[in-house]
């Protein structure tokens, strides 16, 4: 019971710190296009809810971990309701609004969040695979059907295939695709 309740929690930390690190990517994406662009990025989070931490740096951008990391947003001048606090009041304000991006711009920002957790993907197998490689089973039997051709064979379990039909195999799939489309 205890085993079953540490596992959970450790299935449920590893989820939530997957869905912290996927919600960064992504809302870094929209961030930093809309940075390239000059709008003005006013709150980048991560969760929802009460801000647990934040901070805000030189260029006015409030940095928030909320109580409830299911998610995030990044808000940018001029995104959303026309109220008078997003209204451009000024030809410098209106420079580094989004709403008065050229729509180009607009979709270029909503594109850049996916396109960033694809990339990370991408970049994430690729430094998977270079450090630990290719997984390739040994060519070990396993079991063998006591009526199949490998019992007629004489193999056994346990027993390491080295070549077929005079072939060399450092690898289960390469003693399949030798035997695949042979008949018995």
């Amino acid at each position: 019971m205890v085993d079953t309740l540490v596992a959970s929690l450790g299935y449920g930390a590893t989820f939530l710190a997957m869905v912290v690190v996927i919600t960064v990517v992504h809302e870094l994406g929209h961030f930093l296009v809309a940075r390239h662009f000059g709008v003005r990025v006013e709150v980048f989070a991560v969760g929802f809810g009460k801000e647990l931490l934040g901070w805000t740096d030189s260029r006015g951008t409030r940095w928030k971990l909320c109580l409830l990391p299911l998610g995030g947003y990044v808000r940018m001048f001029g995104e959303g309701d026309r109220t008078d606090e997003t209204r451009p009041r000024s030809m410098a304000d209106a420079a580094r609004s989004y709403a008065t991006l050229p729509a180009g711009r607009r979709a270029a920002i909503l594109l850049a969040g996916p396109l960033a957790n694809l990339a990370f993907a991408v970049a994430a197998l690729a430094a998977l695979v270079l450090i630990v490689g290719r997984v390739m089973p040994s060519p070990e039997i396993g079991g063998v059907d006591p009526a199949g051709p490998a019992a007629a064979a004489g193999l056994q379990p346990g027993d390491r295939v080295v070549a077929v039909d005079g072939r060399p195999v450092d690898s289960f799939a390469a003693v399949d695709a030798v035997v695949e489309f042979r008949p018995v």
